[in-house]
């Protein structure tokens, strides 16, 4: 568990190994609360080029606008993709219903 109260639930199955400056780690895993909140996090790369994928083993890409999303967590402003990135990550799988249910609220049927 982290100092905020974040424990690692899982990695998906498309996760792999990052090296970084202190430490290995997933590039795409589940990190979940006690109050039940999660942490759903996948690792980008970008390109040369500026565009990016999924830093997954199976990558694809991603909207030109992906970094350009803002969002609201308790009352403060943070960075997170955008919507069209949103929609991007989920496709290709069948959605959990908390997954379907993410996207309505985004606007997506």
């Amino acid at each position: 568990m982290d100092a905020n109260g974040f424990a690692g639930l899982y990695d998906w199955e498309e996760s792999q190994p990052v090296d970084l400056v202190d430490g290995r780690y997933s590039s795409a895993f589940l990190a979940g609360h006690k109050d039940g909140r999660e942490l759903d996090v996948h690792g980008l790369r970008v390109g040369d080029d500026g565009t990016f994928e999924l830093a997954t083993t199976d990558p694809w890409a991603l909207p030109a606008d992906t970094l350009t999303g803002r969002g609201v967590i308790g009352g403060l402003g943070v960075a997170c993709v955008s919507r069209e990135a949103q929609r991007a990550m989920h496709v290709g799988y069948d959605l959990p219903a908390h997954h379907v249910t993410d996207l309505r609220l985004l606007g997506f049927k």
